[in-house]
């Protein structure tokens, strides 16, 4: 007597993000991808469990790891994971300093506190407005502080925008 076994093969799959883009801002969302199977099978944080499909939308908050395993014929993959870097939303404090000075006179420096943003170097671009807070805007400086002339008599309108990597934040001041 004879018997006939038949091995199939286990699917190899590859899973990516959307532009190969593991790395974003909080609140912001990306598609993973599987290939190299029939059907798919994912789990990580936020997703419902049972979530199939070749591609899904996540939005993590906070760096997460998400594992696929594809399945052909019955035989399913070695699971593969791919980890979404999340930095954390940049918030900025309401911009403080004098709000009066006489002509000429030295103005204290204007600043506005941060939390959030991650640990990416952050850079800075302070803008002034003569007309009001919906102006027109100039930059004026390029520091997390910015000093104020009192060279021109008026009344004048400042904010900072703060960008670590690539989230940006605006400060209305």
């Amino acid at each position: 007597s004879t018997r006939n076994i038949t091995i199939k093969p286990t699917p190899v799959v590859v899973v990516s993000a959307q532009d190969n883009n593991t790395a974003i801002c909080e609140g912001e969302s990306v598609v993973l991808s599987a290939t190299g199977a029939n059907s798919f099978a994912w789990s990580g944080a936020g997703l419902a469990a049972g979530t199939t499909g070749s591609t899904v939308t996540v939005t993590p908050t906070v760096t997460t790891t998400y594992t696929v395993v594809g399945t052909t014929d019955g035989c399913p993959s070695a699971p593969q994971t791919i980890t979404i870097n999340v930095t954390p939303a940049l918030t900025q404090g309401a911009i403080t300093g004098g709000d009066e000075y006489c002509h000429n006179a030295t103005a204290t420096a204007l600043t506005a506190s941060i939390t959030g943003g991650g640990s990416a170097t952050k850079s800075y671009k302070w803008e002034r407005s003569t007309t009001s807070a919906n102006g027109t805007w100039t930059e004026v400086g390029t520091s997390a502080n910015y000093t104020p002339l009192t060279t021109t008599v008026g009344t004048f309108w400042y904010r900072r925008t703060v960008r670590p990597g690539e989230c940006t934040v605006p400060s209305a001041g």
